[in-house]
């Protein structure tokens, strides 16, 4: 709850809701590697285990996309601790910079939700 608010929305105009993106960025290697980079996870006390816990129970929890059961995307592979490891050692510095990069390549002609 560092940037969002607890139930995962942001703040319009300064921080973008992770309801409906964390799902999506999660099902792609280049999305996935942006959500452990992002400050307020790459930067965070927790270990990498916890971390990894807490993100899939996120999507799984937080998720507005209903493309299964619980919101977690069919193609949602659950977060390690190792994955973790191996992204957060690198934070983001240009976080918007990277998120709408991430959002042009991943909407590729049709909508993606912000």
């Amino acid at each position: 709850m560092g940037c969002h608010l607890a139930d995962g929305s942001g703040e319009p105009g300064r921080v973008p809701s992770m309801r409906r993106s964390l799902a999506l960025f999660s099902t792609t290697r280049e999305g996935r590697d942006y959500v452990i980079r992002v400050p307020g996870v790459a930067q965070s006390p927790l270990s990498n285990e916890d971390t990894a816990a807490l993100l899939n129970w996120m999507i799984e929890n937080l998720s507005d996309l209903e493309v299964s059961t619980r919101g977690a995307p069919l193609r949602f592979v659950r977060y390690s601790a190792a994955e973790i490891q191996r992204s957060r050692e690198h934070p983001l510095a240009q976080v918007e910079a990277a998120r709408a990069r991430l959002m042009e390549k991943m909407s590729n002609g049709r909508r993606v939700p912000p």
